[in-house]
């Protein structure tokens, strides 16, 4: 019986195949694909539709070989959390488009914050990322490698991008209000710095908006401290519309509404917060983006930045990413058929 050739497999696309593709030198395809100024705009045009056609990804490692610098950054996120899977998401892709690799090191109920960090430092890569840091060790910032904190916790000292959580909050007020809803109710997050400042943003927007507004709490930030949550909504006067801590908590607000035949958004309007993937275009949910683009974008850009020289003089970076408001299915005008 004779054997059918095998198929050769597809040679992965070089920096010289995109080069000859786009009509460019090998440098200047270089120049275009590592971001720097020194290429024409007609040329970085052509060089992007190159790669994009072809398929090119940047070899990180043989980059790392050839420059001998490890160009690895290490990342600190909870391992329960959806909001921070799609972060690290994003921060690969930041991350290898500036030529670096990423070493993720989790925290959970199992393992501490510090031990996540230290695990991290112990690899000397050449930066950390810290998403929503509740925990942080004495003497962290001493070990001479660069620290970016993505959210509103951590020390002061630490350099750090975010979401203006004010604005949020307003966003989703005002939207709320200009649907005509008088009644709404927040379903907070528990004890987290985050979820206290969203609960006192809701307070001041419902008495500046003159909406009756008041909070129940969720025992966390999760689909079943939504459901929890919901309860007690159920329990009591029934708002025209809910602002949940996040996505999460949202969907679980909506399963326990469901669950007792309320329709959603024509009985109660309900939005969440984060704009997390499935959770929200999937299911049809009005949120508040945190803009996790940017996010990403401007911690790795922070820490390139700051790598050459660890402290700042004047003082650490912070970083304010205005979010924004994504209108979907789940929000309607009260009484809305």
């Amino acid at each position: 019986m004779s054997r059918q050739p095998r198929e050769r497999m597809r040679k992965r696309p070089t920096l010289e195949d995109v080069a000859a593709a786009a009509g460019v030198s090998r440098s200047t395809a270089s120049i275009v694909l590592r971001g720097p100024d020194g290429a024409s705009a007609a040329a970085r045009k052509r060089v992007e539709a190159a790669a994009f056609e072809l398929g090119y990804r940047p070899d990180v490692r043989a980059r790392q070989l050839a420059t001998s610098v490890p160009k690895v950054l290490g990342v600190q996120f909870r391992l329960d959390s959806d909001f921070h899977a799609r972060v690290c998401q994003r921060l690969y892709l930041d991350a290898n488009a500036a030529g670096y690799e990423l070493l993720l090191s989790g925290v959970s109920p199992t393992r501490s914050a510090a031990e996540s960090i230290r695990t991290l430092e112990d690899a000397r890569p050449s930066g950390l990322v810290l998403i929503d840091p509740d925990e942080f060790p004495a003497g962290a910032l001493d070990v001479g490698i660069p620290h970016v904190a993505i959210g509103h916790t951590g020390p002061a000292e630490l350099e750090r991008v975010s979401t203006s959580t004010g604005l949020g909050v307003r966003q989703a007020m005002e939207h709320l209000a200009a649907l005509g809803h008088q009644r709404v109710c927040h379903v907070s997050g528990g004890t987290h710095p985050v979820a206290r400042r969203r609960r006192e943003v809701f307070e001041l927007e419902a008495e500046r908006l003159s909406i009756e507004g008041w909070t129940i709490e969720s025992p966390d930030g999760t689909v079943a401290g939504g459901i929890a949550a919901a309860r007690s909504i159920l329990a009591s006067s029934l708002p025209t519309a809910v602002l949940a801590y996040n996505d999460e908590v949202a969907v679980g607000v909506i399963t326990e509404l469901s669950r007792h035949g309320l329709l959603v958004p024509r009985e109660v309007s309900v939005m969440g917060f984060d704009d997390v993937g499935w959770i929200a275009s999937g299911l049809g949910l009005t949120s508040v983006s945190q803009r996790i683009d940017l996010l990403s974008q401007y911690a790795v850009r922070l820490l390139l930045e700051r790598a050459p020289s660890v402290f700042r003089p004047e003082g650490p970076a912070h970083l304010k990413v205005e979010p924004e408001l994504k209108i979907r299915d789940s929000t309607a005008p009260p009484g809305s058929n």
